[in-house]
C-alpha cells in the first residue's frame, strides 16, 4: 500500500483475493478479471 496525498492506494490484486476473489490478468484485452470463488 501507498499513502500519497492523504490517500491510501492499494493493489486491486491485494484486496480482491481478500474477499476471496480470483484475480486473473486478460493479456488480449489488457483487463483484470474478477472471479468470485464460488462461481
Amino acid at each position: 500500500m501507498v499513502i500519497k496525498d492523504n490517500r491510501t492506494y492499494a493493489s486491486v490484486r491485494y484486496l480482491a483475493e481478500a474477499y476471496g476473489y480470483k484475480v486473473t490478468w486478460d493479456q488480449a484485452t489488457n483487463t483484470v478479471v474478477l472471479n468470485s470463488e464460488t462461481e
